[in-house]
């Protein structure tokens, strides 16, 4: 079984391993990640206004947003903050985002479940960013087709895990989302990502759960509870 004291340390070389190394990232300005669930400072700025006359969140704004243990209930806590935001690959051959974590995300968090004797250890992640409508959208779109790119795609990881990757129907929130569905394993058990970014006007959200399970049936978090997480982080963006 995973210990859940060595789980980010461990997902962290899986995941950003699989992809061969991180490319070039889409940025839209030069600001730096928000560290994970920071308390916005009095001399923020407020939001700023979009050409189309949409306020944009501050990070500060989104960092307030962001789901926390007390949100997911009994059994989740906040791992310690890393170096900056946590890197994803979504596609295995993705040439624009092997490493999502070098995307502008200005709020994010991590958490997994602390009670490392049950049979699954789940980690959840969440990242947020907030930019002009039209970049938000490039950028949704830039991350659905590398998504979708893997639907349907059977390889073999660097960890020599055999992976294979599916779309995954998700509840209805924001303007547009997209869901896939990874699952890996080996003799040592079996890992399940689940990712969603979901587009929501000025602002964008990439959420991702990922279970360490000793075998196909230990599920931690059921498509129901998924579903349930997935709509509960979505309302709480800034409109």
């Amino acid at each position: 079984m995973v210990r859940r004291s060595l789980v980010v340390l461990v997902l962290i070389g899986s995941l950003t391993g699989c992809g061969g190394g991180s490319g070039p990232a889409e940025s839209t300005d030069s600001e730096a990640p928000v560290e994970a669930v920071s308390t916005p400072t009095p001399e923020e700025s407020p939001s700023s206004v979009s050409a189309d006359g949409e306020s944009i969140p501050t990070a500060g704004e989104l960092t307030a947003v962001l789901l926390t243990p007390q949100n997911l209930g009994d059994g989740w806590e906040l791992e310690p903050e890393p170096a900056g935001a946590p890197g994803i690959t979504l596609c295995h051959w993705a040439e624009t985002h092997q490493d999502t974590g070098a995307l502008p995300w200005q709020a994010f968090t991590l958490m997994n479940s602390r009670d490392a004797d049950t049979p699954g250890v789940a980690v959840y992640w969440q990242h947020l960013m907030a930019r002009e409508p039209a970049q938000m959208q490039a950028t949704f779109d830039a991350l659905k087709t590398e998504m979708e790119s893997c639907i349907g795609v059977g390889w073999e990881g660097e960890d020599l895990s055999q992976r294979h990757s599916e779309g995954m129907d998700v509840t209805p929130v924001g303007d547009a989302r997209v869901a896939q569905h990874t699952y890996a394993e080996d003799d040592q058990g079996a890992v399940d990502f689940r990712h969603v970014v979901v587009l929501d006007d000025t602002v964008l959200m990439m959420l991702t759960v990922i279970e360490f399970r000793q075998s196909p049936t230990d599920i931690v978090i059921v498509q129901e509870e998924f579903d349930q997480i997935v709509t509960m982080a979505a309302q709480r963006l800034p409109s």
